[in-house]
C-alpha cells in the first residue's frame, strides 16, 4: 500500500469489501434510500483476484503451507486457491502490479501470533483505521515472498 495516501487507500478498499458484501457495513438505512439504483453489478461478489509472482512453488508454500489457504488446482501455470467465497488466482510474472488481498479476520490480533509463528514479518502494529460505537475496523500489513501487499482487516467489537 503506498505510504503517501494510507487512509485514502484502506477507505477504498474497505468501500469495496463492503460494496461486494464480504464484510458488513455501518451505513445509515436513510443514507442508502437516497443512492441511486443498484447497477447490473450491484449485488456481485469477487469471484477470483490475481496476483503475479516470480516463484510458483514458493508461492504455493507460502498460501497454502504458511497462509493455511486451501488449495484448490493447478491449470496452465496457474494456482488457484479458494478464500471464503473468492478464489485467489496466482501466476507467474512481475509481482507489485497487482492489488493488495484483504483477508477479512475479526480476530486478526489472534491471527497475527499465528503467522508471527510461521516467520510473516509485519509492515507495522496493528492499525485501527475506523471506530464506530460498536466495533474497531483493523488493519494489520504485510506482504508474501515476492512482495505483493497482503493485510488482515476485520471489524473487532469494542469492549469499552
Amino acid at each position: 500500500m503506498p505510504k503517501k495516501y494510507p487512509l485514502l487507500m484502506t477507505t477504498l478498499a474497505f468501500a469495496i469489501l463492503v460494496a461486494s458484501g464480504a464484510i458488513a457495513g455501518s451505513g445509515d438505512d436513510a443514507a442508502s434510500s437516497s443512492a441511486p439504483a443498484a447497477g447490473p453489478l450491484h449485488d456481485h461478489s469477487f469471484a477470483q483476484i490475481a496476483i503475479q509472482v516470480t516463484d510458483l512453488d514458493r508461492a504455493v508454500r507460502f498460501y497454502r503451507d504458511t497462509l493455511g489457504l486451501r488449495y484448490l488446482f493447478i491449470a496452465n501455470g496457474m494456482v488457484f486457491f479458494q478464500v471464503g467465497e473468492a478464489r485467489l488466482m496466482v501466476e507467474h510474472g512481475t509481482p507489485g502490479r497487482s492489488v493488495t488481498l484483504y483477508f477479512n479476520d475479526p480476530e486478526l490480533e489472534r491471527s497475527r501470533v499465528r503467522l508471527e509463528a510461521q516467520g510473516i514479518r509485519f509492515a507495522g502494529p496493528i492499525e485501527i483505521v475506523q471506530r464506530t460505537e460498536s466495533y474497531d475496523l483493523k488493519l494489520l500489513e504485510f506482504s508474501d515472498p515476492d512482495g505483493n501487499p497482503l493485510a488482515l482487516m476485520g471489524n473487532v467489537k469494542r469492549k469499552d
